[in-house]
């Protein structure tokens, strides 16, 4: 029984090989082949497939927009070109699903080069590493923001969505160039972000700033968190679907490095195993699931060998599952069907869509390996390669991109007109650049790059060298990957050094790293408040952990916590007098019901009028049930 399986199978491979196009991007010879037919048990079926070698490193895998734009449609031969004269497309298939209405917004989460282009939740998400690794997980992206390069309360938050409109008064939006689509309107409050920076804050939707994006709101209660100049940023977080907010199995913390994704599914098949479960992933539209139509699908071998199909005729997920089985697929992912499928290989219609889609996977071939760039263990990508520059047969120099680097450790790029110049600005210092020149000013001081300044391809490049020099960090080579690995601190990165060591109980070092967060950003709250704490709680050092609350307070003014920490400080050293000055001075700035029951506490031994005048305000202005009764005891005790 087992050999005529084993006989049935390889007559159905062989049957399916007779027709099918493996495209390793080496031949323009090769025409379109007719649909190619596969059995799975009594059923025959007319499918198209491309194959395409994903262990060949000049291979890329991106993810286009219709005019590279959210919530417009074009044809998928247009989506498949490309201006770029050192890459070729070998194919193209249809991607995520979109709204088939007027604004044509996907329904699905992108992310290109790294960077999310839009979120949608359910269903599941498909992309590519840098090392062409294709991965797939049922998860949520959450968009987690910061302000001045601190990403803990009180200066994180969080947006809703990217490029996606919600009516909802409390949702938080960010819109970037990308978007085409309506905006929420009067009464909206909107902060506009370029190159990091605050750049305005409205009572209207402007023009969204070129380099930049605009974070909007129906409330105006989040504006406060932002002033004109401080730093803005936001990541992406991978989350599991139940919200456990846990990286609940590598699949999940792959999408840290994916270059590449589009959200779709149901996935079929995971690690060999069918996981076809389309209601879990949350489509409950009873056609979808169980019903027949053209479908398309994208999955690998394992040996890596990129799988592009669309079926001819109307096929079940089901269907699609066993199809993708039985072509050798350890990873098969549904994308959008019906009316969007469509495939494209060397330039022709293998299956041409009957409608106009909103995103497309093309698959390119580059003329060289490129070089890539992993920053502080992250793989960064941008929309220009690292080279080599050598000129005159001289000692080789990698090149990397000034902004898109330097905007990754803090800092902010400008360029001026009057001179040709690149403008930095991190921590206080102006970095100036001119093109073509190796000399760079640094605080009106000259330094010598060991490369000059170049443009390439309409894109600035500094040498890895002098980064590393300039800034203080590593650099090492991989040759096979072909990948450069920078270290460069940055606020961030030694605040998680720093987080590390206080987990592991390490406190001298946590200071130690604390204290360089600081020596970066003077204001970072979050480095100040743990600095504190070590000081206060753990080594009992009082005096030490004063300089930290006070300039807790003179950062972030506004918030009771650090006036209570700060006058209690002084209340166990015995200031009284100082610590009743701090708590007056945080009801001056708002009421804090912390700071009136602790003046009851000082002053009902002295000053028993005070008291009663603070614990009455306590009784008046109680939130809730435990603070009115203990307000109701305070006065009674003063009273007895």
């Amino acid at each position: 029984m087992k050999n005529r399986l084993s006989s049935y199978l390889l007559c159905a491979l062989i049957l399916l090989l007779s027709s099918i196009v493996f495209a390793d991007g080496s031949s323009d010879e090769i025409s379109p082949a007719p649909p190619s037919e596969i059995v799975v048990g009594d059923k025959t079926y007319p499918i198209h497939l491309v194959w395409i070698d994903l262990n060949d490193p000049s291979i890329k895998v991106d993810l286009a927009l219709a005019k590279d734009k959210i919530g417009t449609v074009d044809s998928l031969m247009t989506l498949s070109q490309t201006s770029d004269a050192d890459e070729a497309v070998i194919a193209a298939i249809n991607a995520s699903f979109f709204n088939m209405k007027p604004d044509s917004q996907p329904a699905s989460t992108l992310i290109i080069d790294g960077a999310i282009a839009h979120i949608a939740e359910g269903g599941s998400i498909v992309g590519f590493d840098g090392d062409n690794r294709m991965h797939s997980a049922a998860l949520d992206i959450v968009i987690e923001g910061s302000v001045n390069n601190q990403w803990e309360a009180p200066y994180n938050w969080t947006s809703w969505n990217i490029n996606h409109l919600f009516y909802q008064p409390e949702a938080l939006m960010i819109f970037n160039n990308h978007y085409t689509g309506e905006f929420p309107t009067d009464p909206v409050y909107v902060v506009a972000v370029a190159q990091h920076e605050v750049v305005g804050k409205y009572d209207y939707i402007p023009e969204i700033p070129a380099n930049g994006y605009i974070i909007v709101r129906r409330t105006a209660q989040f504006l406060d968190l932002f002033k004109i100049g401080d730093r803005v940023d936001f990541k992406m977080r991978a989350v599991s679907r139940d919200n456990s907010d846990q990286f609940a199995d590598d699949g999940l913390a792959d999408f840290i490095n994916i270059e590449n994704a589009a959200g779709a599914g149901p996935m079929l098949i995971k690690n060999g195993q069918i996981v076809l479960n389309a209601k879990a992933e949350g489509f409950q539209i009873g056609k979808f699931n169980r019903g027949a139509a053209k479908r398309s699908l994208i999955g690998v071998t394992a040996d890596n060998q990129l799988a592009l199909l669309v079926s001819e005729q109307p096929i079940t997920l089901a269907e699609l599952t066993a199809i993708a089985q039985q072509i050798g697929l350890i990873e098969a992912f549904n994308l959008d069907g019906g009316g969007s499928s469509g495939l494209i290989y060397n330039g022709t219609y293998l299956v041409e869509p009957e409608r106009k889609i909103s995103n497309a996977f093309v698959i390119k071939k580059l003329t060289e390996q490129p070089i890539r760039l992993v920053l502080n263990d992250r793989e960064t990508y941008f929309d220009s390669y690292p080279f080599i520059y050598a000129p005159d047969g001289s000692q080789p120099r990698t090149m990397v991109p000034l902004r898109g680097i330097l905007e990754c450790i803090d800092a902010t790029v400008a360029w001026r007109d009057q001179d040709d110049s690149i403008v930095v600005k991190r921590f206080g210092s102006e970095i100036v650049f001119r093109v073509g020149q190796s000399a760079v000013s640094v605080d009106g001081k000259d330094y010598q790059m060991d490369v000059p300044l170049l443009i390439h391809k309409g894109r600035s490049y500094v040498s890895v060298r002098f980064l590393t020099e300039f800034f203080g960090g590593t650099v090492s080579w991989d040759s096979a990957k072909k990948i450069v690995n920078l270290t460069l601190p940055t606020v961030e990165s030694n605040y998680a050094i720093a987080e590390d060591y206080l987990a592991d109980q390490q406190f001298a070092k946590a200071l130690d790293q604390y204290q360089k967060v600081l020596n970066m950003f003077p204001n970072h709250v979050s480095a100040l408040k743990k600095s504190a704490y070590i000081h206060d709680v753990i080594l009992n050092d009082l005096r030490s952990a004063l300089v930290y609350y006070q300039r807790i307070v003179d950062v972030f003014p506004a918030d009771p916590a650090g006036y209570n920490q700060l006058a209690n400080t002084y209340q166990r050293l015995n200031l009284i007098d100082r610590a009743i000055e701090i708590y007056r001075q945080s009801n001056r700035v708002a009421d804090n019901i912390e700071a009136h029951f602790q003046l009851v506490q000082i002053y009902r031994t002295n000053d028993r009028h005070l008291a009663l005048e603070h614990a009455q305000w306590l009784l008046d202005n109680a939130a809730d049930v435990k603070q009115y009764k203990r307000a109701e005891q305070l006065l009674k005790d003063l009273k007895d």
